[in-house]
Protein backbone atom coordinates (compact mmCIF):
# COMPACT_ATOMS: atom_id res chain seq x y z
CA UNK A 1 0.00 0.00 0.00
CA UNK A 2 2.06 2.90 -1.20
CA UNK A 3 0.06 5.26 -3.34
CA UNK A 4 -1.28 2.78 -5.83
CA UNK A 5 -0.93 4.14 -9.39
CA UNK A 6 -1.31 7.25 -11.52
CA UNK A 7 -4.96 8.31 -11.59
CA UNK A 8 -4.58 8.64 -15.37
CA UNK A 9 -4.41 4.85 -15.60
CA UNK A 10 -8.17 4.90 -14.94
CA UNK A 11 -9.01 7.95 -17.08
CA UNK A 12 -8.74 10.82 -14.58
CA UNK A 13 -7.76 14.20 -16.02
CA UNK A 14 -7.29 17.85 -15.05
CA UNK A 15 -10.47 19.90 -15.38
CA UNK A 16 -10.41 22.28 -18.32
CA UNK A 17 -7.32 20.74 -19.92
CA UNK A 18 -8.13 17.09 -20.78
CA UNK A 19 -4.55 16.39 -19.66
CA UNK A 20 -4.20 13.10 -17.78
CA UNK A 21 -3.48 13.42 -14.08
CA UNK A 22 -0.10 11.88 -13.40
CA UNK A 23 -0.61 11.90 -9.64
CA UNK A 24 -1.05 9.08 -7.13
CA UNK A 25 -3.00 8.71 -3.89
CA UNK A 26 0.15 9.51 -1.94
CA UNK A 27 0.25 12.97 -3.62
CA UNK A 28 -3.19 13.96 -2.32
CA UNK A 29 -4.27 15.90 0.75
CA UNK A 30 -7.79 15.67 2.15
CA UNK A 31 -8.53 19.11 0.67
CA UNK A 32 -7.39 18.23 -2.89
CA UNK A 33 -10.19 19.18 -5.31
CA UNK A 34 -11.96 16.56 -7.43
CA UNK A 35 -14.99 16.44 -9.68
CA UNK A 36 -16.83 13.11 -9.54
CA UNK A 37 -19.75 12.59 -11.93
CA UNK A 38 -19.96 16.38 -12.40
CA UNK A 39 -20.03 17.13 -8.65
CA UNK A 40 -17.30 19.01 -6.79
CA UNK A 41 -15.74 17.08 -3.95
CA UNK A 42 -12.44 16.63 -2.13
CA UNK A 43 -9.99 13.77 -1.78
CA UNK A 44 -11.11 13.44 1.86
CA UNK A 45 -14.71 12.87 0.75
CA UNK A 46 -13.57 10.42 -1.93
CA UNK A 47 -11.75 8.36 0.67
CA UNK A 48 -15.02 8.03 2.57
CA UNK A 49 -16.66 6.61 -0.60
CA UNK A 50 -14.08 3.82 -0.76
CA UNK A 51 -14.16 0.95 1.74
CA UNK A 52 -10.36 0.73 1.99
CA UNK A 53 -9.41 0.91 5.67
CA UNK A 54 -5.89 2.32 5.63
CA UNK A 55 -5.31 5.56 3.71
CA UNK A 56 -2.14 6.40 5.63
CA UNK A 57 0.53 5.74 3.00
CA UNK A 58 3.76 5.04 4.82
CA UNK A 59 6.45 4.30 2.26
CA UNK A 60 10.07 5.26 2.55
CA UNK A 61 11.26 7.95 0.10
CA UNK A 62 13.46 5.54 -1.89
CA UNK A 63 10.46 3.25 -2.44
CA UNK A 64 8.31 6.19 -3.54
CA UNK A 65 10.92 7.22 -6.13
CA UNK A 66 11.24 3.64 -7.37
CA UNK A 67 7.48 3.34 -7.80
CA UNK A 68 7.18 6.70 -9.55
CA UNK A 69 9.95 5.73 -11.97
CA UNK A 70 8.11 2.46 -12.70
CA UNK A 71 4.85 4.37 -13.24
CA UNK A 72 6.64 6.63 -15.74
CA UNK A 73 7.85 3.59 -17.69
CA UNK A 74 4.35 2.12 -17.75
CA UNK A 75 2.83 5.47 -18.75
CA UNK A 76 5.29 5.92 -21.61
CA UNK A 77 4.38 2.41 -22.78
CA UNK A 78 0.56 2.55 -22.59
CA UNK A 79 -0.28 6.21 -21.98
CA UNK A 80 -1.04 7.13 -25.59
CA UNK A 81 -3.49 4.25 -25.90
CA UNK A 82 -5.19 5.10 -22.58
CA UNK A 83 -5.51 8.74 -23.64
CA UNK A 84 -7.05 7.71 -26.95
CA UNK A 85 -9.54 5.42 -25.16
CA UNK A 86 -10.49 8.17 -22.67
CA UNK A 87 -10.46 11.12 -25.10
CA UNK A 88 -7.53 12.79 -23.30
CA UNK A 89 -4.60 14.82 -24.59
CA UNK A 90 -1.49 12.66 -24.18
CA UNK A 91 1.05 14.26 -21.87
CA UNK A 92 4.31 13.38 -20.16
CA UNK A 93 4.65 16.46 -17.94
CA UNK A 94 5.08 14.41 -14.80
CA UNK A 95 6.66 16.95 -12.47
CA UNK A 96 4.92 20.19 -13.50
CA UNK A 97 1.44 18.70 -13.24
CA UNK A 98 2.19 17.29 -9.80
CA UNK A 99 2.65 20.85 -8.56
CA UNK A 100 -0.44 22.43 -10.13
CA UNK A 101 -3.67 23.00 -8.21
CA UNK A 102 -6.23 22.03 -10.84
CA UNK A 103 -9.33 20.02 -10.04
CA UNK A 104 -9.18 16.39 -11.10
CA UNK A 105 -12.15 14.95 -13.02
CA UNK A 106 -13.16 11.33 -12.60
CA UNK A 107 -16.20 9.23 -13.36
CA UNK A 108 -17.26 7.47 -10.17
CA UNK A 109 -17.85 4.23 -12.03
CA UNK A 110 -14.19 4.20 -13.07
CA UNK A 111 -12.58 4.67 -9.66
CA UNK A 112 -10.36 1.70 -8.94
CA UNK A 113 -8.50 2.64 -5.78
Amino acid sequence: NGGHQYFAFTGAYYYGTRKPTLKCCMNQTDSSSWIIDQKNTTWGEMKKMNPMNDWDFKVNPAEVLRRLENFKIVWKTIGKRLCLENNLAYDEEFEDLHKCDLKIVKKLSLIHI
